[in-house]
C-alpha cells in the first residue's frame, strides 16, 4: 500500500520524493487506487500552511498562496491538460483526429489561456469567500475528490489516441477494485472532514466527472492524459464552487 501510494505521488506531484523502485506502466496503473490519497497528501501540506503560516494574512493573499502551492506540488500538470484539451475541444473543428491534433500541440491558444484564467480565478474567488469553518475541509477535499476523477474516467472511457502515453497506462490498469478502493477512500475523507455536506459535494462533484467523461467518449472516442488534467481540474472547482453554495 505504501509502495503505491509513493508511486502515485510521484507520478501526480512533483513533491522531492525519492524515486520509487518500480516504475514501470503496470504497476503506475495499479497505483491509481491510491490517487486519493494522493491527493489528500496534498490537502494536507496545504492545510499545514494555512494552519501554521497564512491564515493571519488577508484571505486574498493567503488564497493566491495556496493557489501558488498547489500548483508548485503539482507542477502544473493538471493545469497543461486542461489548456490542451480547451484548445481542442472549443477549436471549433469536430473530427475527433483534428481535436485529438491540436491537444497534442504544446504551444497554448486563446481557449486554453482562457480555460486557466477562468478556473483560477474561481478557485481563488471560492478560497477567498469560504469562512473558517469550511476552508479548511475544503482544502483537505477538494484535491482528494479532484484525484477520484481520474479514476472514474480512466474506467469508464476506452483511451482515444491510437497510440499509447501516460494516459493509456491510467485506462489499461483500471478495474472496478481499484475504482470502488479509491472511492472508499475519498468518501471517508469526505465524511471525516465534513460530514454529510462532505459527502454531497464529493457526489456532485462525481456526478460531474460522469457527465464530462460521457462527453469526451462522444466528442473524442474517450479519454487522454490532457483530459485527465481537464477533469482533475474543473471537477477540484465544482467542489469549491459547491462548498461556496453552503457558505452562501
Amino acid at each position: 500500500m505504501l509502495h503505491r501510494l509513493h508511486l502515485a505521488l510521484s507520478f501526480l506531484t512533483r513533491l522531492p520524493l525519492p524515486q520509487p523502485r518500480v516504475t514501470d506502466a503496470g504497476e503506475i496503473g495499479a497505483s491509481q487506487a491510491m490517487f486519493p490519497l494522493a491527493g489528500l497528501c496534498l490537502g494536507l501540506l496545504a492545510a499545514a500552511l494555512h494552519l501554521f503560516v497564512t491564515r493571519h494574512l488577508p484571505r486574498p493573499v493567503e488564497a493566491a498562496g495556496l493557489l501558488v502551492l498547489f500548483t508548485w506540488m503539482t507542477g502544473g500538470f493538471h493545469l497543461d491538460g486542461l489548456a490542451d484539451t480547451a484548445d481542442g475541444i472549443f477549436s471549433g473543428r469536430n473530427d475527433p483526429d483534428d481535436i485529438l491534433a491540436i491537444m497534442k500541440d504544446s504551444a497554448i491558444g486563446t481557449m486554453g489561456t482562457l480555460a486557466l484564467l477562468l478556473v483560477l480565478l474561481l478557485k481563488f474567488s471560492c478560497l477567498t469567500s469560504l469562512p473558517a469553518d469550511l476552508l479548511l475541509p475544503a482544502l483537505l477535499l477538494y484535491p482528494t475528490a479532484g484525484r477520484l476523477g481520474i479514476v472514474i474516467q480512466a474506467k469508464m472511457a476506452p483511451y482515444a489516441r491510437p497510440r499509447g502515453g501516460l494516459g493509456k497506462t491510467m485506462v489499461d490498469g483500471a478495474d472496478g477494485r481499484r475504482l470502488a478502493g479509491a472511492a472508499a477512500a475519498t468518501f471517508a475523507v469526505a465524511a471525516a472532514t465534513a460530514g454529510f455536506s462532505g459527502i454531497a459535494v464529493t457526489a456532485t462533484g462525481m456526478v460531474y466527472v460522469y457527465l464530462i467523461t460521457r462527453y469526451f467518449i462522444r466528442r473524442l472516442g474517450g479519454a487522454t492524459g490532457d483530459t485527465f488534467g481537464f477533469t482533475v481540474e474543473t471537477a477540484e472547482t465544482v467542489i469549491l464552487l459547491c462548498f461556496s453554495l453552503i457558505a452562501a
